[in-house]
Parts: C-alpha cells; sequence; structure tokens
C-alpha cells in the first residue's frame, strides 16, 4: 500500500515538536501501552484489539502476538482545529511519510533491531464492533487488531507507521516505548503555525 503525500502529528509541548523537527528526536510506542495511558482523550481501552462481525453476526476478538511499535498520526483529511483540541495545539507536518519510515527502518537497523518485514503505514478504519459484509482472510483480521478503532475516534482520521519488531532482538519486550534519535534536522517535518 503506498504512503500519503502527508501526515499531521500533534504535541502537547512545542518542545517535543522542536525536538522531531530539528532532531529527529520522538519515541514510537508499543501498541497496547495506548489502552491506558493517562490523557483521557487519547485513551482506548480497546487498542490492539480487533473485532470482526461478519455477516451472519459471528463476532470475533483477536490480537496480534508480536510486538507491534507505532507512531500515531493523522491524515490529511483531519480537521487540524479538532486535532490540536484532542492532541495538542503544536502540529507537525510530514511531508514525506515515506522517507520518515525509512528513516526510522535505517534507525533501528543500525541499533539491532530487528524489523518482521518493512515500517508499514495505514489508515485506520472505524469499524470496530460493526457488522462486516466483507470476507476477510485470516491476516485482513488479524492486521484490523492494529488499524481498527471504534467509530467514536473517527474525527482524529488517524493514520499510523507501525512495525513488527523481532522478539529475539535485544530491545527488551517490556520496553514501552523505543526512543528514535537521528541526530540531525528532518528537512521534510515543519511546525505548522496558526495556534
Amino acid at each position: 500500500m503506498p504512503f500519503p503525500k502527508l501526515l499531521y502529528r500533534a504535541f502537547t509541548d512545542l518542545c517535543h515538536a522542536q525536538q522531531f523537527v530539528d532532531e529527529g528526536r520522538f519515541r514510537i510506542g508499543r501498541l497496547d501501552k495506548y489502552r491506558t495511558v493517562e490523557n483521557a482523550a487519547r485513551v482506548d481501552s480497546s487498542e490492539g484489539l480487533g473485532h470482526y462481525v461478519d455477516a451472519d453476526g459471528i463476532s470475533e476478538h483477536f490480537e496480534f502476538g508480536n510486538a507491534i511499535y507505532i507512531l500515531c498520526c493523522s491524515s490529511e483529511n483531519v480537521d487540524l482545529a479538532v486535532l490540536r483540541r484532542k492532541m495538542g495545539p503544536f502540529v507537525i507536518q510530514i511531508n514525506d511519510p515515506e522517507q520518515l519510515a525509512c528513516d526510522i527502518a535505517a534507525f533501528l537497523h543500525e541499533n539491532n533491531v530487528k524489523l518482521f518485514g518493512e515500517i508499514q503505514c495505514r489508515m485506520f478504519s472505524y469499524t470496530k464492533g460493526k457488522a462486516n459484509i466483507a470476507k476477510l482472510d485470516a491476516m485482513e483480521r488479524a492486521e484490523l487488531s492494529i488499524v481498527q478503532k471504534p467509530p467514536f475516534f473517527e474525527e482524529e482520521c488517524e493514520q499510523r507507521l507501525y512495525t513488527i519488531i523481532n522478539t529475539q532482538c535485544p530491545v527488551p519486550l517490556m520496553t514501552l516505548d523505543i526512543g528514535i534519535n537521528l541526530e540531525r534536522p528532518l528537512p521534510y517535518v515543519e511546525i505548522l503555525s496558526g495556534l
């Protein structure tokens, strides 16, 4: 699936937005940690748990068994006022999400973190708990655990970068965040004005 032409990410702290742009410093978080984040506007108690209801009303719940790390962003379709209200007033625009994915993958590789496949970028499906007429194969259902949320979150227009970490890598799997520090400015990322 092709990468989008741009993504947005919001911060509550200007310093964190500047570190992302000026130093390439940010964190990717383990998927299941977002079930218990402190900010009530951001918590999704079903994060990482897929829910599929087929045309016959048969309900399945599933969870990806591997360590999945994500960078949450919003697509170009997001209302920036909503994004600022829910996630923070300081918004960055990522003008080359594919290059960001390449930079993250290179950093992880240089630090002996082994990935299963490429870093992916997926748009969210806000269908958790809704009937799905389409027949999904096992991999498509499993991917829903990464890219599916309840309809309540739809206004966030979330699109996330994610990667599956090889469990044999030296990163402790109980680590909730992996610090990325590219140690250079990211010319394809900018802080938006207009608070």
